[in-house]
Formats: structure tokens, sequence, C-alpha cells
């Protein structure tokens, strides 16, 4: 099993880097918070469904 620490030291930098990734979207589209994650999300999906070829 992990310690505590283990899981900080591995958590820290994922969420730091999605915090970034949702600031900056919320920057680029001048729009609150949660507003910028949903953009992120759905850009990553289409990235991911084109990168599959479905579209």
């Amino acid at each position: 099993h992990w310690t505590k620490e283990e899981i900080w030291q591995r958590l820290e930098p994922i969420m730091r880097n999605s915090f970034k990734a949702i600031w900056d979207k919320h920057k680029e589209l001048n729009t609150d918070l949660r507003r910028a994650a949903f953009a992120l999300a759905l850009e990553r999906l289409d990235t991911a469904i084109r990168a599959k070829g479905l579209v």
C-alpha cells in the first residue's frame, strides 16, 4: 500500500497540471472555472473521438 506521502507526491502534479489547463481555458474564454473545465473536457473528448476516426 502507498503511504499518504506517496499518494500526495503522485497526485499533486496531476492536480496542478489539471488546474493550470482549466485556468488557461478560463482566461482564454473569459468565463468561470466551471465552464472552462467543461469546455476543456469537450475539447479532449473531441480529440479522442477524432483520433479513433469516429468523425
